[in-house]
């Protein structure tokens, strides 16, 4: 060998091969790429139970070959693929061409459960249905008692109001008739005072709430009235008569009317003018 040729073990030769080996990294990269395309070709891993269930199922819709047995006994009786078997019960009948489906039971439940449990279910259905449909019911009664409540305190409040106005109003006209006091113990506002003894004066005011109060109850001339409850704790019954009985004073001997807000000459001319003697005959919606 002449010293031209280079040895075939040397340097300059082994240098300039590739090493082919597959599945064997050079390098990093070359590791990183082997990774890459083994996750790519790689196929996805079933579980125990997947495979399973995947097996039987192309088991059981796998159709019986020709070369079963049974299969070639039914096609020398004249069987072909996709005829029925059997005879039908009626004539509109539509015969089975297919075998009966397998149903695989998982779990320890007993045979019938699955549908006892649907029972149950249903029946749970239709009672909270039940349950639901009285609470509705329920809520509705609850709204129509919440609105005529409302409605009633709106009307013991009108009633109220008209009281108090029409108690003032006589007041003022029997006070310019130079009385000290009313004729009936209805027709007069009533004023609430806090008796206070003299003990009780020269005590801090936050001592005296933890006393019993006394009142007592006067006429705007100092003149002592009967004691008075609130308006509101009484019934509707209680408001009319007593609305009714300043109405017919005002109306009999001043000849005024609390809701045209005026005083007529005469007894024929309020009722020859004055729409009538309440709040309802004065509504805009009564007048023709």
């Amino acid at each position: 060998m002449s010293d031209s040729e280079d040895d075939y073990m040397s340097e300059a030769i082994l240098g300039k091969t590739e090493d082919v080996k597959p599945g064997i990294a050079t390098s990093r990269e070359h590791r990183r790429q082997l990774e890459i395309s083994k996750r790519e070709f790689r196929e996805p891993q079933l579980k125990k139970h997947e495979l399973e269930a995947h097996r039987r199922h192309e088991a059981l819709n796998k159709p019986v070959s020709s070369e079963n047995k049974g299969f070639a006994l039914l096609a020398k009786m004249g069987y072909k693929p996709g005829m029925s078997l059997g005879k039908a019960k009626e004539a509109d009948e539509e015969r089975r061409t297919e075998p009966i489906g397998i149903q695989i039971k998982f779990g320890r439940k007993g045979l019938g459960h699955e549908t006892q449990e649907k029972e149950h279910q249903v029946e749970r259905c239709e009672a909270h249905l039940k349950y639901m449909a009285e609470r509705a019911k329920q809520s509705d009664v609850l709204a129509e008692e919440f609105r005529k409540k409302k409605q009633e305190d709106v009307a013991t409040k009108v009633v109220v109001a008209d009281i108090m106005k029409s108690r003032k109003a006589c007041q003022d006209l029997d006070l310019r008739e130079g009385k000290s006091a009313p004729e009936d113990r209805y027709l007069w506002p009533v004023i609430r005072e806090v008796v206070v003894d003299e003990q009780e004066q020269f005590q801090p005011k936050r001592l005296r709430y933890d006393v019993e109060q006394k009142y007592v109850y006067k006429y705007s001339t100092g003149e002592l009235a009967y004691e008075e409850p609130d308006f509101y704790t009484m019934d509707s019954e209680e408001l009319d008569f007593r609305l009714n009985a300043v109405t017919t004073y005002l109306r009999s001997h001043h000849h005024y009317c609390v809701w045209c807000g005026c005083t007529y000459e005469s007894e024929e001319d309020i009722t020859a003018n004055c729409p009538g003697s309440s709040r309802t005959c004065h509504d805009e919606d009564n007048f023709e």
